[in-house]
Parts: structure tokens; sequence; C-alpha cells
């Protein structure tokens, strides 16, 4: 598909769009918290990747590059909103056993629902509340579940750095969430 988008199949790259959507939305989303947002980041993300799909090299899977370009794209949209408003955004953690239980596709039983989309709000705040870099891997990791490896190729860092972020955006999560979780599970 994506050399057949690459030779100018507009078809094929519809294809690629419809396959990979759902994904560069959610972690724009996630990295905006802004619906809206989140679904101009993944357009322009996506007319980046259009624009740039010549020069794709296959040295990395077509989704790691195109998650690559939707990152730069958050970071610029960030760094663009931060300039506007004179301020940075200074955030900080869960674990991947509490983000699951959010948001494994799972049908909630009715009486839980409420809670359920309390939750999923208290745990997007702590995210946004985490700083970027930390935010990317854990996304990048916990949400879309791409490897270490995937996500030092999207980052452009080291494995090590990808760990050691990891670590602290779950701990920090954690700390943020603490309370919350203590008193809403069984």
């Amino acid at each position: 598909m994506v050399e057949a988008a690459q030779s100018g199949d507009q078809a094929a790259f519809a294809q690629l769009y419809e396959k990979y959507r759902e994904k560069i939305y959610r972690l724009s989303w996630r990295h905006t918290g802004d619906k809206e947002k989140a679904l101009d980041l993944c357009q322009e993300s996506f007319i980046k990747a259009f624009l740039a799909l010549p020069r794709f090299r296959f040295n990395s899977t077509f989704y790691t590059w195109l998650f690559r370009i939707a990152y730069n794209t958050c970071m610029d949209a960030h760094r663009l909103e931060a300039a506007v408003a004179s301020a940075e955004i200074s955030v900080e953690q869960l674990d991947e056993a509490a983000w699951g239980q959010v948001y494994v596709g799972r049908e909630p039983h009715p009486s839980s629902r409420a809670e359920e989309r309390e939750l999923r709000e208290k745990v997007q705040e702590a995210l946004l509340r985490l700083p970027e870099y930390q935010r990317s891997v854990f996304v990048l990791h916990a949400l879309e579940e791409l490897e270490y490896k995937e996500i030092a190729r999207v980052l452009n860092c080291s494995l090590g750095t990808v760990m050691s972020r990891l670590y602290y955006a779950r701990r920090r999560l954690r700390s943020l969430l603490e309370g919350y979780l203590a008193t809403t599970q069984p």
C-alpha cells in the first residue's frame, strides 16, 4: 500500500489513512486533551505525511514514520501554544495496569459507566500534567503499544532514555492519581 501511495495512488493513501486515522487521532488527543485540536492535528499529520511520502525510504515501518510525523506535529502545536500564551506548561504518572482498567475494550457495567468516565477524565488530566517528554513515552508505550525500540526511533532518543522517561512517567502518574485510585477501586 505504501509503495502504491508513493507512486501517486490516492486510493492507496486513503487506505493508509483509514488504517491509521484512529491511532493518530488518539495520539493527538492525548497530547492536547481537546477533541477539536486533536482532529486538526490528526488532519495536519496526514497532510504532512502525504507531502513527505515520496521521501519515505522504508528504514522503519510506515507506522513508526507516521507516528514520528504526528508526534512532531503535536510538539510544534504545543510550542506554538506555549509561545502564544507566554507560559510553558509544567506538567508531570499512572501505571499501565490502572490505565488498562480504564481503556481496555470491554463494555462496562451500566452502574460503573459514570465512575469510569470520571476516572478517564482524571487520568487525562493527570496525563496532561506530565512533562511532554514523559507523556510522549507513556502514550506511545502504554496506550499505542509501541515497543521501546520503536519509541526510541519515533522520539529520536536512546533506548535508555525511553526506559527512564517511562519509569518517571509511571511514578508521577501514580503519585498524581494515588488518592483518587484508592477511593475508586474495590
